[in-house]
């Protein structure tokens, strides 16, 4: 029995950070889509103030940014710095592979967008572009809610009753 008892408090302590990590990733991902919106919203307003060089906007959101976003947009200011700026999107796009998100597919194809949006010439195209992106990432926002509300307590429940099972077995 002694030497059971061992076992058997690893397997539930196991089972209850597992759930834990399960829990944080969907935690992440909101926290990361609310980065990508914050940032988003900066550049906006930013534009609409009238400072619309991708170079200062990208400089200010590396300032504002916490998340993995602060290292993507510190690759693409780097990138910028050693290639040619006449081709942001390639850049943007060439710092998106390299980095791994939290994020769904679709969120990705936003993340895309962002980048499209910040190569436009035009400031009221810009505008309209990174608007209609940050109205979709709204809805996105509000499904993450939703999933992280609904999941999260439901997994670390499911952990401690996984892991409460696996000790009653080895009993």
């Amino acid at each position: 029995m002694y030497i059971k008892l061992p076992g058997m408090v690893c397997l539930f302590i196991f089972s209850v950070l597992f759930s834990r990590s399960i829990t944080r990733k969907i935690k992440n991902r909101l926290l990361e889509l609310e980065e990508i919106n914050r940032i988003l919203n900066d550049f906006i307003v930013s534009i609409n103030v009238g400072l619309y060089d991708v170079n200062f906007l990208i400089t200010e959101a590396i300032k504002i940014t916490k998340t993995t976003y602060h290292d993507f947009l510190r690759d693409v200011k780097t990138t910028m710095i050693k290639k040619d700026l006449s081709d942001f999107s390639a850049i943007w796009f060439e710092c998106l592979n390299n980095h791994k998100f939290n994020i769904s597919r679709e969120e990705m194809i936003l993340l895309e967008n962002i980048g499209v949006s910040l190569s436009f010439n035009d400031k009221n195209r810009m505008v309209k572009q990174l608007t209609l992106i940050q109205s979709g990432l709204t809805e996105a926002i509000k499904k993450a809610k939703e999933d992280r509300d609904s999941k999260v307590s439901l997994y670390e429940k499911m952990g401690v009753l996984f892991g409460s099972f696996l000790v009653v077995i080895f009993i």
